[in-house]
Parts: C-alpha cells; structure tokens; sequence
C-alpha cells in the first residue's frame, strides 16, 4: 500500500491552480460575514407567503453551520427558504409546528455544501450580483403568530 497525501479541492489544490495572486479566497483566509435577520409571521399568512431575509452575492459560500430558529407556529404549516428562481433551494419542508432550530442547509446534499450560493438555487450559470433570500409559506396556511430568526454566516 502506497503513501499518499491529498489536498482538498478548495484549500492548497484550488490555490495552486490560480496564478499566483488569484487564488480563491472563499474558503480559506477570509472571515465569514454574518446575515441575521428576524421575521415574524401573524395567524393567517397564506400558503406562497414571503418574508425576505437579505440579500447574498451569488457567489457566496454559505457555512453549513448556518441555522434557522423558530418559535412554534403551533399548526401543520412547513417553510422553505430560498429565492425566487427556487423557493426551497436551501431547505425544504421545515417543521414549525414546535420550537426549535434547522440547518439553513437541510436541502443541500452533504457533498454539495460549499458551493456557490447559485448552484443550491438552480441557476445554470452565476447571475452574478445580489440574490435575495426568502422563508415561503409551504404547505398549509400559518394558524399562530411565531418569530423566525436566521443566523446565516458566509464568505465571497
């Protein structure tokens, strides 16, 4: 059995790709920036209903530690956060009805965690500038008034 040694593709093997000066600092050596925002829904929001949580560069690589904090919306209603190209991008189906927390990331495959923002939103190329983020009202209208706050952390 041979010896090796492996580099991951975002730290020393995506560095020595670039020429020197142009390696990407996304995963690497650039502090994360932090989104946090809190939306308060009211009894009565309607299946599709929005509450925008910020703006991301498309580029952006999202922590997977990133999470979702939620009061109880106490009814059978489930939320998906993304943007408007897709809606449930970023998480699918979150259960509300008790309080609690989720991963910002539940719908992303584990291997796919660090890619660009872009991709987890189902754009076939990078449209580059700001995407707006949003929870969406999934499956059933909002029976109690509840706060959902996000602390998403991030790097361009």
């Amino acid at each position: 059995m041979a010896v090796v040694s492996i580099y991951g593709e975002f730290g020393r093997a995506a560095a020595e790709a670039q020429p020197v000066g142009q390696a990407d600092t996304r995963y690497s050596g650039q502090p994360l920036m932090p989104l946090f925002e809190k939306v308060t829904f009211v009894a009565g929001n309607s299946i599709a209903s929005l509450a925008y949580i910020g703006k991301l560069p498309s580029h952006a690589i999202i922590d997977p530690s990133s999470k979702v904090f939620f009061g109880a919306e106490g009814g059978t209603a489930t939320f998906d956060i993304g943007d408007v190209n897709d809606p449930d991008g970023l998480a699918t189906d979150i259960d509300m009805s008790s309080a609690g927390s989720a991963d910002l990331l539940e719908a992303v495959a584990a291997a796919d965690k660090l890619d660009p923002l872009w991709t987890h939103l189902s754009y076939a190329t990078d449209p580059g500038g700001l995407l707006d983020l949003y929870i969406t009202v999934a499956t059933a209208a909002v029976t109690t008034g509840f706060s959902v706050t996000t602390a998403i952390r991030w790097s361009a």
